[in-house]
């Protein structure tokens, strides 16, 4: 085997212990009451004022709701080589011995069958009912370092808006420890403009040791991921890939 292909084997490795540290997001629990929506209440008012109520209670409510965000922008696209998401203020632009994942490639790290997926606008429905979604993996083929963009809708688990980066950085490492990692630190870091929670950690697997760096940064209901795998003994670091970096604008 490879010395390439065993890296991206570990990488998938990883990759899968990433989504399951997401999908735990839901068994986290808080004594706090869940916000519910106000519930009308009714008096001695005649039926023409209760109408009149709820007509003006449904026409501020639709006044008061937000635009949809296209799933597009908040997964970002590679474009000539660089992956852009403006919608999280971030670029990654590798070097030349770099490639980005297709679509089709993607859509198959996340096992879904991309066979009767033909059009742009079917894979962005199926990847909108997902929890967490890679939006973009790019690996250096002389080293096998590499990077994962991922998105979190954070509405799919109890609890999960109530996390910021911080916290979500705190429960990654708990996850990542739990599962044999040694948590090297835990700390923020100002990448470009943007200010991202850090974790870092190790662990040996098939006799490499592996260095991750976890930066998460949240907009809205949506946690941005950045998943950095680097390997010991091969010329390249994790601030070399993070100084690959940048904002969008």
């Amino acid at each position: 085997m490879s010395t390439l292909r065993r890296l991206l084997l570990i990488l998938t490795s990883l990759a899968v212990m990433l989504a399951t540290c997401a999908c735990s997001l839901g068994t986290v629990t808080n004594d706090e009451d869940e916000a519910s929506t106000p519930e009308a209440t009714t008096t001695a008012a005649t039926t023409a004022e209760a109408s009149t109520s709820a007509t003006t209670a449904a026409t501020t409510e639709a006044e008061d709701e937000e635009p949809e965000v296209d799933f597009g922008k908040i997964l970002g696209s590679v474009e000539d080589g660089v992956y852009i998401n403006e919608y999280f203020d971030v670029s990654f632009m590798p070097g030349s011995t770099w490639f980005f994942y297709d679509d089709d490639q993607l859509l198959e790290f996340m096992d879904i069958n991309s066979d009767s997926i033909t059009t742009d606008e079917q894979r962005l429905e199926v990847l909108s009912e997902l929890q967490v979604v890679y939006c973009a993996m790019s690996v250096d083929l002389t080293t096998g370092a590499n990077i994962i963009m991922e998105v979190e809708d954070l509405t799919f688990s109890p609890n999960g808006t109530r996390y910021d980066a911080p916290t979500y950085a705190e429960f990654n490492a708990n996850q990542f420890e739990l599962s044999g990692y040694t948590i090297e630190s835990i700390d923020t870091i100002t990448v470009g403009s943007n200010e991202y929670s850090r974790v870092v950690c190790t662990i040996v697997s098939e006799g490499l040791e592996i260095t991750q760096e976890l930066l998460f940064k949240r907009v809205d209901d949506y946690m941005f991921g950045m998943i950095i795998t680097v390997y010991d003994g091969f010329n390249v670091t994790a601030d070399d890939v993070i100084a690959m970096v940048s904002d969008a604008s």
